[in-house]
């Protein structure tokens, strides 16, 4: 478990508006059957609602399967069970130990159950990417014109 933050300028997450976090998680097959797999999660303050959740493909000449978690849903993920829709996040049930955070993806068909470490996903949250962006300022961040703009001219 590592994490690792895109750098630019004297070195700080803040400077670059990017944090990532890399770390090895496990896709759950069966009851007894974890694979574990690397994952990478980024936040980047140019899309602040948005943490991007990055695992590797099947094939290395592809490119790695992509999801687009709402960050407040992971931040409310790590304290209760959240998500109504085809992203569910839950704690472990005791933190005393650190345990895994389990996050449910539906698509068209499919789902996948991946474990990852608490302790490193919590604190990775709280350290950098709500102290790069704190919970309910992202509006903020938001060039609402350009929006507008994209929305008048059918994008």
């Amino acid at each position: 478990m590592s994490t690792h933050h895109m750098l630019q300028g004297d070195g700080s997450a803040a400077e670059s508006g990017t944090t990532e976090l890399e770390l090895n998680g496990h896709i759950v097959m069966s009851d007894d059957i974890c694979v574990r797999l690397p994952l990478r999660f980024i936040y980047r303050m140019s899309d602040p609602y948005v943490v991007t959740l990055e695992f590797p493909s099947e094939s290395p000449d592809r490119p790695p399967v992509v999801w687009e978690l709402s960050r407040e849903l992971l931040w409310e993920g790590i304290q209760r069970p959240a998500g109504p829709g085809n992203v569910r996040i839950w704690p472990p049930r005791s933190r005393l130990g650190g345990g895994q955070l389990s996050i449910l993806l539906k698509g068209a068909g499919d789902s996948a159950l991946l474990e990852i470490p608490f302790p490193t996903m919590s604190t990775w949250l709280v350290s950098e990417s709500l102290t790069l962006v704190p919970l309910g300022t992202e509006s903020r961040l938001i060039d609402w014109d350009a929006v507008l703009q994209r929305l008048r001219s059918g994008w």
